[in-house]
């Protein structure tokens, strides 16, 4: 599949497995419709990131992330594309506890905001492919206050 053109389909996935297997529906989608891992975007979350901070990779390790490796070994491939948002990361207690709990009052009200950001970003890569979606999107972002700087 090439992107670019306003008739590519585009394929939304939300796995219904467990996270730590997500890799087994991809993989599934992927086989079925013919489609390359250099056409697949995942998104994730990323502790490593400040909250609402947004990243486009072209490939890469899974940085710890177990969605990330289940999609990896599935594919056989760390040729995947993959945005990724910052949740900020954990002040204490184990990670699984803080990347299941709820946003805080000020996470949950940037949220919306974050969320169209995320649809943008999707929507760029889809026009404009990876490289230079990940020139507009990978700015500095200030965590406090909400925005690009």
């Amino acid at each position: 599949m090439q992107l670019g053109s306003k008739n590519d389909p585009v394929i939304l996935l939300k796995p219904s497995t467990y996270m730590n297997l997500s890799g087994q529906s991809v993989q599934k989608i992927c086989d079925f419709y013919k489609i390359q891992t250099q056409d697949v975007l995942v998104v994730t979350d990323d502790i490593a990131l400040p909250f609402g901070q947004l990243r486009i990779k072209n490939s890469g390790s899974s940085g710890g992330h177990n969605g990330l490796l289940s999609i990896q070994m599935s594919l056989n491939s760390t040729n995947f594309p993959r945005l990724r948002v910052g949740v900020g990361d954990r002040v204490i207690g184990p990670l699984e506890d803080y990347v299941l709990s709820r946003f805080t009052e000020e996470e949950f009200r940037r949220f919306e905001k974050v969320k169209d950001r995320c649809q943008e970003a999707i929507l760029l890569w889809l026009k404009v492919g990876v490289d230079r979606a990940m020139n507009q999107v990978n700015k500095k972002y200030d965590p406090v206050v909400g925005e690009e700087i």
